[in-house]
């Protein structure tokens, strides 16, 4: 991987190097290449102003002149935003003993819409909620819309997510062939939306949960999620 020394780039932390050594070398090469292109491109560069663009042009000034305000623009995008993002995850030192979902249904003018509720247990006997956002509109699978807004907040899920990326990463495989569909196809893996709760069920039985459909009733299912 291409080493970049510009004061303002955003770094993986060296440590998850260690860890998840395939993916934080695909999510820092990701977001070095991003600015290595940010810092070529002579026309109509995304990052450059007005001012900066039209100066570039008439040969008053390079690209690399405006080094720093151009990776601070980038850092704002996607590629800066997964760096922040693994780093956070693999920050988180507990390490999850049960999962609870709940999802809970209404209706309104485009039909029935959910919201999942996901309560988890860690090792320390910690407990904590997350919430995604009720669905809305219609032509796509809502619970697994609605749990993947819960479940991609809780970073020791996705520190075992990460985990298994790495492998995958590793064997020569995406994301989806080594882990199962709805995992993710970016740098990053995650907890697809719109792609049926069995997904979901399936990518938490890969990391080594024990299913159990526990409770329905015309608006409501519980699913529990035992570490095996």
């Amino acid at each position: 991987m291409k080493t970049l020394t510009i004061a303002n780039m955003k770094k993986v932390n060296e440590n998850i190097f260690e860890v998840v050594p395939e993916l934080a070398k695909k999510v820092q090469g990701e977001y070095n290449k991003a600015v290595e292109k940010a810092l070529t491109t002579k026309e109509n560069n995304p990052y450059l102003t007005e001012c900066q663009q039209r100066k570039v042009d008439e040969g008053k000034k390079q690209v690399q002149d405006f080094t720093k305000n151009i990776v601070n623009k980038l850092n704002k995008r996607y590629n800066a935003l997964e760096i922040d993002r693994l780093n956070a995850i693999m920050q988180e030192t507990r390490k999850i003993k049960k999962i609870t979902i709940a999802t809970d249904w209404r209706s309104n003018w485009a039909g029935n819409q959910c919201k999942a509720t996901v309560s988890v247990i860690y090792d320390n006997y910690e407990t904590a909620e997350y919430i995604g956002e009720r669905t809305t509109g219609g032509g796509y699978d809502k619970e697994s819309t609605a749990t993947k807004g819960a479940l991609n907040q809780i970073n020791a899920l996705m520190q075992e997510l990460c985990t298994m990326a790495n492998e995958a990463i590793k064997a020569g495989k995406t994301y989806r062939e080594f882990i199962g569909y709805g995992c993710g196809y970016d740098n990053m893996p995650y907890f697809e939306g719109g792609v049926g709760f069995d997904c979901h069920r399936n990518i938490l039985q890969k990391l080594g949960y024990k299913f159990e459909h526990a409770h329905s009733t015309k608006r409501t299912d519980l699913y529990i999620f035992t570490k095996e």
